[in-house]
């Protein structure tokens, strides 16, 4: 039993065209992911910046996921 992590990299090195996923709008996007779970939009284009966002959203994910863990562990 364990956890997974879906990462979408929406349009990043595109060869001609967007992604699937990419061409759908924002909005429509986070409702189709929310029917798993929460989801998180990282955005931006400066790589150092974007580093800095992705490595903070992973963190929240991170303790989320731990605190999920926790709580299904004491209710076995």
């Amino acid at each position: 039993m364990g956890q997974w992590l879906p990462i979408l990299h929406l349009n990043g090195y595109k060869i001609a065209n967007p992604t699937v996923l990419g061409a759908v709008g924002v909005e429509e996007l986070q409702a189709c992911l929310l029917l798993w779970l929460s989801s998180y939009l990282v955005k931006g284009q400066n790589p150092k910046v974007m580093h800095k966002l992705m490595a903070e959203t992973l963190d929240t994910v991170y303790k989320e996921s731990e605190k999920s863990s926790t709580k299904a562990r004491t209710k076995a």
